[in-house]
């Protein structure tokens, strides 16, 4: 416990040092999101997502958890003395029990007289009552640990769990309606496809004999209906990833820019002694850092993250890769492509 207390002590003198800087790092964590936001393809709109629906379940769970660990923590400051005591009495005695036995056996193979039988006996006797007394001390660790219910641990996790698939459900259906794309990309792109492709082949097919035997034929035909379809497919699932890697940014590159805007606002604020907020210096604002961060990552191609900036996010970035084999599962069952 002595180390959890270092954690929660450590953790409080963090957040008490940052908080001066907290505008300041927002900026930056929207600059982040604005400029190296196809990085995050899901983690920015999960996170939004998380805020609204996944939030109050953690912070249901997480107080649930902190209860179970003062509770725990308080049992254990309790009887920790006296378990310390009783485990330094347990490597005391012990010894002095075993050689009590076994000088009562010696005496007893060899006819001791009563009287040095019964002051053995005596002996071994309250040795292994002060045995006895040390042991159950340290059965108090056991209490204590009964006291943290494994079932209910196990409860929070998986609501967690559920709850951080649905968020990134909602942030999968969430990126494309903020840009107002309420359609399955792929499968759109799929279907005109092979309504171009289809009657284009077959007026081919009507120039070549060749052609129009393979189409004549019903088992033939059904080989060149699976190659079409199989190849729209590919080139509508091709591009519908092409559509989520650009409908993400430029929805990343949103919400960076509104961060961004809003740290500026507030500092033109207290700086000017002016009100700034929902005003056309805040439109412009985000307007220009949303369209600078688009213009960063797809038309210059600029948007992979510096090495010191991998470094320093690298927890981030392995959720990233969560999210996206999570996504990639969501979408084997069902999701397929950007579907509101």
């Amino acid at each position: 416990m002595h180390a959890l207390d270092w954690a929660e002590v450590s953790y409080r003198k963090i957040i008490h040092l940052l908080s001066p800087y907290r505008g300041l790092i927002l900026f930056g964590v929207g600059g982040i999101g604005c400029f190296y936001g196809k990085n995050f393809t899901y983690s920015i709109l999960f996170v939004q997502a998380f805020r609204v629906s996944g939030w109050p379940t953690i912070r249901r769970a997480g107080g649930e958890l902190k209860l179970t660990y003062h509770k725990t923590r308080a049992s254990l400051r309790k009887e920790l003395p006296s378990v310390l005591s009783a485990k330094d009495t347990v490597v005391r005695v012990k010894p002095q029990l075993d050689a009590a036995c076994a000088a009562l056996e010696k005496a007893q193979r060899e006819g001791a007289s009563a009287k040095e039988l019964e002051a053995l006996v005596l002996k071994c006797q309250s040795l292994q009552k002060e045995m006895g007394s040390a042991m159950s001390a340290t059965s108090s660790l056991a209490t204590i640990a009964r006291s943290v219910d494994p079932d209910k641990i196990g409860d929070i996790v998986r609501g967690v769990y559920n709850g951080m698939v649905a968020c990134l459900a909602t942030a999968l259906s969430g990126g494309a309606a903020k840009l107002g794309i309420g359609m399955n990309i792929g499968a759109v792109i799929q279907d005109v496809l092979y309504n171009v492709v289809k009657p284009f082949f077959l007026r081919m097919a009507g120039r070549s004999a060749y052609l129009r035997d393979i189409t004549a034929d019903p088992e033939s035909k059904k080989w060149v209906d699976f190659g079409l379809n199989s190849v729209c497919s590919a080139v509508g699932v091709s591009v519908a990833f092409y559509m989520d890697q650009v409908v993400y940014t430029v929805s990343n590159a949103m919400v960076g820019s509104e961060i961004m805007a809003d740290q500026v606002v507030q500092f033109l604020e207290a700086a000017l002694d002016t009100k700034c907020q929902n005003t056309t210096i805040s439109t412009i604002l985000k307007w220009g850092f949303m369209a600078t961060g688009c213009y960063h990552q797809l038309v210059m191609r600029k948007g992979e993250l510096p090495p010191f900036l991998k470094g320093l996010l690298f927890v981030p970035l392995l959720g990233e890769k969560t999210l996206r084999a999570t996504a990639a599962v969501l979408r084997s069952g069902g999701f397929a492509g950007i579907v509101p």
